[in-house]
């Protein structure tokens, strides 16, 4: 093979179809998924994210709108992995439930198990919820879709409700992917207190969204970051 003779082994462990040629010709010990693995998945690439939602957003100004309000992620945007957390044993046996749960998401919806997938992350800032966020995206192969909540509803008030559901509807549209919906404390607190009814239609909205929302039927694995432990059961969400 002309490549290896001339000290291109390096080029094959690139290469998936060199890697794949060598591998079935015994060509020394290259291997095509390990080829996969050094060379990357274009579904990971921000060209592909941007192929993808162009279309959507070009239907309407509803997605348009949706678009504007979210930050979006490439996986292999991200720079650092799982690997490089400090993660409990019991969060890294979530991290793999999920994987094997995307990997079988025909399997769980013939089987009805719909109730997975809907996470929060408990922190005060700085203690890692976006960054686990962010190398969920690259560790699950996942585009990530980041909303702040009270940028939303302090510039669109009025919109509001409309706009949670345009978001959602977005993810939808965009998956497998995750949402990632920040500051959910906000929820918490803008349904206890004595705000006006479009902000507390708009919480209504949000929880219904969430409720509705299915990683198994959906291909959208929610994930709330919450700063508070006690607002933790008002949303219904696992924490993480």
């Amino acid at each position: 093979m002309v490549c290896k003779e001339r000290g291109g082994k390096g080029s094959i462990e690139k290469n998936p179809a060199l890697a794949l040629y060598a591998e079935k010709n015994n060509l020394g010990t290259f291997s095509y998924q390990d080829a996969l693995k050094n060379t990357g998945r274009f579904e990971d690439s921000v060209e592909y994210i941007e192929a993808k939602i162009a279309p959507i957003v070009a239907e309407s100004e509803e997605m348009r709108n949706a678009r504007d309000l979210i930050i979006i992620y490439a996986p292999d945007e991200m720079e650092f992995s799982i690997d490089n957390l400090v993660c409990t044993s019991g969060q890294k046996d979530t991290i793999k439930k999920i994987d094997v749960a995307l990997k079988n998401r025909d399997f769980l919806r013939d089987h009805r198990v719909y109730e997975f997938g809907k996470l929060l992350f408990v922190g005060p800032p700085g203690t890692g919820k976006t960054s686990l966020a962010l190398a969920l995206s690259r560790e699950l192969h996942m585009p990530l879709l980041e909303v702040r909540l009270a940028m939303i509803t302090s510039q669109y008030l009025g919109e509001t409700s409309k706009n949670i559901d345009r978001i959602f509807e977005l993810a939808r549209r965009l998956s497998p992917c995750i949402l990632f919906i920040d500051e959910f404390d906000f929820v918490a607190k803008s349904r206890l207190t004595d705000d006006n009814a479009a902000m507390k239609r708009a919480v209504n909205m949000l929880l219904k969204n969430i409720d509705m929302v299915s990683f198994v039927k959906n291909g959208v694995l929610l994930i709330g970051g919450n700063q508070s432990p006690g607002t933790a059961g008002r949303s219904g969400m696992a924490a993480l």
